[in-house]
């Protein structure tokens, strides 16, 4: 049995720099979550794959190309490739801004997702906090500060994976 294609109405192509993996990973976990059809090069390219292939044919058929720009993501070749591919074959993008990094000219011209970075940096921070202390057995209760930080984070985590849908869904403009 042929397997399905997919749809190129649903897939966001996630392009970032490995460097940046242990930020952008999870964020591409809550967009999956969602139900939306991530392309993320790591967990996504199958063993044995042609990568290149892989990641080229992907983001022909993706409906948006998400930029996780940053320093990293700056000094990456293959970042630079995956976004000036995108605009070569029409693909919508959206850089998401990590860092103050600034954008190059070519990407510049795109409206950026900015609004993602101080709710990022809250999210870091409450985790590195939850991270801090010992685990606890009533997780389920919001009472009690030690608990609020956990309902936090998952509100802040919602809300970053809100900023992303909304953006990547976003018709782009002319």
């Amino acid at each position: 049995m042929e397997k399905p294609e997919e749809s190129p109405l649903r897939l966001i192509f996630v392009s970032y720099s490995s460097r940046d993996e242990e930020i952008v990973s999870p964020l591409a976990r809550l967009v999956v979550a969602t139900g939306v059809e991530v392309f993320f090069a790591r967990a996504t390219i199958p063993d044995g794959a042609l990568w290149r292939r892989e990641i080229y044919e992907k983001l022909r058929g993706a409906f948006r190309a998400l930029i996780f720009w940053s320093i990293n993501a700056a000094a990456s070749q293959w970042v630079r490739r995956e976004y000036r591919y995108a605009m070569r074959h029409k693909v919508p993008l959206v850089p998401v801004l990590l860092d103050a990094t600034e954008l190059p000219p070519e990407l510049a011209r795109y409206q950026a997702l900015d609004a993602l970075l101080p709710t990022m940096r809250k999210a870091l921070a409450v985790e590195s906090r939850i991270r801090a202390r010992p685990p606890r057995k009533d997780l389920l209760s919001h009472e009690g500060s030690a608990d609020k930080l956990l309902w936090d984070y998952a509100a802040l985590r919602v809300e970053v994976t809100k900023m992303i849908l909304s953006s990547a869904y976003k018709e782009p403009g002319p």
